[in-house]
């Protein structure tokens, strides 16, 4: 009957092909179900179709069709492993069959190139014939002999326990894992190669420790994609087996710390365990862990012994690549950071406060102090790197404030023999980069505060408090509102304003300007002396703020250097700050040095500043000519200037002098006298020219006055003689009365006009 039924089946398998009828008789969906069962191997839906096929024979009084339906039914559940006993028995001759396909199925796939896609195809296609062939399958995989010694299916292990693991129940699983006690390395390959699917994971744990490579790696590479806690141990195993690569070994230890991190700091803290397996463990620590492990790390650490150099070496290492953001509030952040707040050792308190100072500025300060504190005498640079940007950290955390006091505190906290260290693009001691941040830090520190400051500053820090005040300087004196020091920075200014150097004396005096204070001359003028700082606006600007104590000021200060006996240099330049004031009260002070003066070079250098291009006024050219004869005596040399200045200003005063001077035999001192006469000449001459040519615009302006009257008159020929009289001067204010006269109904008198208008317009 089974057989028979088979038959009709596989006949109207044939006749359909890949139709289904659109139909829903009985016999339809009967064939429907076939179809689904043999061809589609769908044998869940074969079994729908084959109970609606009995359902709608019965309901139409078709009892052939309803029993072909129920027995078809009965075999797909029995394919299914869901017959009951008594049915599954009945189906023997079915499973048979389906032993006998799968046998073939397993020769041809022997025959096949052992290609993924040729077992996969195989795999799949023993699969479809369902449960009953799971003792074939075993049989194939095992290279064994069935029960009864009668049968033994072809050896193909890869395919076979490709399909078991492919079926997924039960019964096949644990052929499959039973497979993996064989001997036959290439039995348990197959296995381990088929098991990849999480249910096998006590499988994978068993092969992680097989004698045969290529298994482990199978293994291992399988255990590192899943996240199970039973896999913890397996994969420490792979970690610390000696026949592991580095790259697998890595591999383990990143696995480890991301699902076991307390097992893998385990490791890595033992001393027992193999240098490799250890370095890798403290590896992996350093490409980012969470601060739940980075806090065990972290203690673990401070706990070690002193003897254990190597152990702190490779976990001092591995801190030291972590670094942490501020934007990573976690749980654990504040207990982390009184861990870190806790670091002493010389090898990690830098790198603690620079952890502390990112997710907890404010705690941050006294680990600090006390880290820059153990470093006196002696500092790494790297350390001071470290510190540098926990600074860094600290002030960010603070915008819009600036603790002038706290961090002069810190800079102070540095010593001052630490070499430069680089830094954000700069070379500086820790102390500058402290103050050199503030000084160039919004908002601005005050000028006086910096003043206010210095007095506290050692000498061994000044350098760099300077160096940072000058920079805060050149910024107040760019571009913007300038900001005044006041007499709190007097001390300060005063420093630069003194020093020997040119990029600490130029903004000085450029400051002082802003300041306006007369107590400044004194070093002003020595500033200036020495070429460091030009100070004639400071003068000039303390002048127009405090006259009378500028000028006294200035003229001790002058008076001091004309009566030394080692002047600054023969021609001081602090003399020629006398331009710096106006004329009346450089004239009056310089008369006043001049009768101080008792020695020839003292007068001389006096005699320089008189003919200083910047000093030309009319009331220093008339004292020049009073002072001619003590010029040819104590500079002659300086005679031509002299001649050049009276030339320049047209002093007449100095006439006598020049008429002189024409007939001196020196020829540069009478060349001179010549060009001046020269430039008296020309003056006379154009001031002379400049008189009759007034006088004859004057007799030109009263007679076009008079001849536009004329113009008025009623005697035609008057008029027309005035036009032509007018056009011959040319005269522009006539014009408005000449075209007025174009109105007039008189040919002769409009040509006139016309001429006169042409003539007119084209001077």
């Amino acid at each position: 009957m089974i057989a028979m039924l088979n038959s009709v089946l596989l006949s109207a398998l044939i006749a359909l092909g890949a139709q289904a009828p659109a139909q829903t008789t009985p016999r339809a969906l009967l064939e429907r179900g076939a179809l689904a069962e043999e061809h589609q191997r769908d044998f869940a839906g074969a079994q729908k179709l084959y109970e609606q096929a009995e359902a709608a024979a019965k309901a139409a009084g078709d009892a052939k069709t309803a029993a072909e339906a129920s027995a078809a039914k009965e075999r797909v559940l029995a394919r299914q492993g869901k017959g009951p006993a008594a049915s599954q028995a009945q189906d023997a001759a079915v499973q048979e069959q389906l032993r006998g396909r799968a046998v073939t199925m397993l020769f041809k796939a022997q025959n096949d190139l052992p290609s993924f896609e040729n077992i996969s195809r195989a795999a799949q296609q023993l699969v479809d014939l369902g449960p009953s062939i799971i003792d074939v399958l075993a049989l194939s995989l095992t290279d064994s002999t069935s029960a009864d010694g009668k049968s033994k299916p072809p050896h193909v292990p890869a395919v076979a326990a490709r399909a078991l693991a492919l079926m997924q129940t039960p019964e096949a699983d644990r052929a499959l894992i039973a497979a993996y006690d064989s001997a036959d390395p290439t039995i348990r390959k197959a296995v381990v190669d088929a098991a990849g699917d999480q249910r096998f994971l006590e499988l994978s744990l068993r092969a992680a420790t097989d004698p045969v490579p290529s298994i482990r790696e199978l293994v291992a590479t399988r255990l590192l994609s899943v996240k199970d806690p039973r896999a913890v141990e397996a994969v420490v195993v792979l970690m610390g087996s000696s026949q592991q690569e580095g790259g697998m070994r890595q591999a383990a230890a990143s696995w480890l710390v991301r699902n076991a991190p307390k097992r893998l700091l385990q490791i890595a803290f033992d001393a027992s365990q193999p240098q490799e397996q250890r370095a890798a463990a403290f590896g992996v620590v350093r490409g980012g862990i969470s601060d739940a492990v980075l806090l065990d790390l972290l203690r673990r650490t401070r706990a070690l012994s002193a003897g254990d150099a190597t152990t702190r070496e490779l976990a001092v290492e591995a801190l030291e690549s972590v670094h942490l953001q501020s934007a990573e509030a976690t749980a654990n952040r504040d207990e982390l950071a009184s861990e870190l707040a806790r670091v002493e050792h010389l090898d990690l308190d830098a790198w603690a406060v620079m952890q502390l100072a990112a997710i907890k500025p404010s705690a941050a300060m006294s680990p600090l102090l006390a880290a820059l504190a153990r470093r006196r005498g002696a500092a790494k640079s790297d350390d001071l790197v470290r510190l540098l940007v926990a600074i860094d950290s600290m002030r960010s955390a603070t915008p819009g404030t600036v603790d002038f006091a706290a961090w002069t505190k810190v800079a102070l906290a540095c010593d001052a023999g630490w070499g430069a260290v680089a830094h954000e693009g700069w070379s500086r001691t820790v102390q500058g980069h402290i103050w050199g941040r503030i000084a160039r830090s919004e908002p601005t520190v005050p000028l006086a505060l910096w003043g206010q400051t210095w007095s506290s500053i050692p000498e061994s820090h000044r350098p760099a408090y300077v160096e940072a005040f000058v920079s805060r300087l050149v910024r107040n004196l760019g571009r913007g509102p300038k900001e005044r020091a006041g007499a709190d920075a007097h001390a300060l200014l005063a420093h630069l304003l003194t020093a020997d150097d040119k990029d600490l004396a130029k903004p000085a005096m450029e400051q002082l300007e802003l300041e306006a204070d007369p107590r400044f001359i004194a070093d002003a003028c020595r500033t200036h002396a020495r070429g460091l700082a030009y100070a004639p606006p400071y003068v000039r600007a303390a002048f127009q703020a405090a006259p009378q104590d500028t000028l006294a000021r200035l003229e001790a200060e002058l008076m001091r250097r004309l009566q030394s006996e080692q002047p600054a240099s023969p021609k001081d330049p602090a003399l020629y700050l006398l331009t710096a004031l106006d004329a009346s009260a450089a004239l009056a002070t310089w008369e006043r040095l001049w009768l101080a003066a008792k020695s020839e070079s003292a007068r001389g250098e006096l005699l320089e500043v008189v003919l200083a291009p910047s000093w030309a006024s009319p009331e220093v050219a008339a004292r020049l000519v009073e002072l001619y004869p003590a010029l040819e005596a104590g500079r002659p040399a300086l005679r031509k200037t002299a001649i050049t200045r009276f030339a320049d200003g047209l002093v007449e005063q100095a006439l006598p002098i020049l008429e002189r001077e024409i007939r001196n035999p020196d020829s540069t001192v009478r060349a001179a006298a010549m060009e001046a006469a020269e430039a008296f000449r020309k003056h006379r001459e154009a001031v002379a020219e400049f008189e009759a040519w007034r006088k004859v615009v004057t007799v030109e302006q009263s007679t076009v006055a008079e001849l536009s009257k004329l113009l008025e008159s009623p005697n035609r020929d008057v008029v027309i003689g005035a036009v032509k009289a007018l056009a011959i001067l040319r005269a522009r204010p006539a014009l408005p009365a000449l075209v007025k006269l174009l109105e007039r109904d008189d040919k002769e008198l409009r040509a006139a006009v016309q001429a006169a208008l042409d003539a007119i317009g084209g001077s």
